[in-house]
């Protein structure tokens, strides 16, 4: 995953939106500066840092929005990211499978090629959606337009001074102190998901509280230091955790759905038909038994990084960190 660009030229001291202008900006242009690489084919990692850095923009999108006075464009940013994550999900299956099918014995070796071609029509369909979205013309037009929003929406208008008063005033580190409470307390209230294994979408919440506090954490570190890039990283570990634990959820309820697809009659089958039928279901049953183990060893690392987090008073120690603005 590529690192993210830094922010060039940010005075922690300055007006809040004056560094809120300057990050969008980077991390919009960070995002576009990935297009060639997201269309070479040849190589997955080009898709997977244009998603991140789609990311990181609209984390710091979402965490600016009180500040900003105006909305910024963002149907045209989920859609691109949508995008973005289809071609990425179908690259890490396609290399999952590919992997598979070298090193299993023959029959179950020829049940994940068979899988794996079924796979390949989904995958060539998020690419040529994605070329189309990352059309030149397309994407200039998105950054044209998220500019010109921007602009305005960190501008200071008097006919809207009583309600930007606390936005002209703070600056860039006290807004970040506001953003790093927030998200922290949005982490602690989604963290009762932990008690609950079996809550897919609770925990899936969870994991993007833990990426929404990585992400300002990260973004913040210039006006606090290595402690709080350390921090990024504590939480980092407890949100690879619950993303591997929802890539098992994912594949998991992808199986069932195929095996309950391959679920027919084998008398209606020919012999060569059946032969395929039955090795494809085999692999089947084995990436669902392999999930289901997987899934439980993702869940019981976050548990285990939670508890951690308990037993050192990590939030108190991130709280006591932000708020000090020395």
């Amino acid at each position: 995953m590529a690192k993210a660009d830094d922010i060039v030229g940010l005075d922690c001291e300055a007006r809040a939106l004056e560094g809120v202008a300057l990050v969008l900006r980077t991390r919009l242009a960070e995002m576009c500066g990935f297009r060639e690489a997201a269309l070479d084919g040849s190589d997955a990692a080009g898709v997977h840092d244009m998603r991140v850095a789609s990311r990181r923009l609209r984390s710091a999108m979402a965490d600016f929005a009180p500040y900003l006075h105006g909305r910024l464009p963002r149907k045209r940013l989920r859609q691109l990211a949508a995008t973005l994550g289809a071609v990425r999900d179908e690259d890490v299956t396609q290399a999952a499978l590919a992997d598979l099918a070298r090193e299993a014995e023959s029959d179950l070796a020829a049940g994940f090629r068979s899988i794996l071609t079924t796979r390949q029509e989904r995958h060539d369909d998020a690419r040529a959606l994605l070329a189309l979205a990352l059309e030149e013309a397309a994407l200039e037009a998105l950054q044209q337009k998220f500019l010109h929003k921007l602009a305005d929406a960190t501008s200071v208008h008097e006919a809207e001074r009583e309600d930007v008063d606390h936005k002209q005033a703070i600056s860039f580190r006290e807004m970040g102190r506001e953003i790093i409470a927030a998200r922290l307390t949005g982490l602690i209230t989604r963290s009762r998901a932990l008690y609950q294994p079996h809550k897919v979408e609770r925990l899936h919440r969870l994991r993007i509280a833990a990426k929404r506090l990585r992400y300002a954490l990260e973004l913040f570190a210039p006006c606090w230091g290595e402690q709080l890039q350390d921090a990024a990283a504590e939480v980092a570990t407890l949100q690879k955790a619950l993303g591997d634990l929802h890539d098992s959820d994912v594949w998991l309820d992808e199986l069932g759905a195929l095996l309950e697809q391959t679920r027919v009659r084998k008398d209606k089958l020919t012999s060569e038909t059946k032969a395929v039928r039955t090795n494809e279901r085999r692999a089947a049953f084995q990436l669902l038994s392999h999930f289901t183990r997987e899934r439980t060893g993702h869940y019981l690392d976050a548990l285990a990084c939670w508890e951690d987090w308990e037993t050192k008073s990590f939030f108190a120690h991130l709280r006591e960190l932000s708020n000090n603005c020395s």
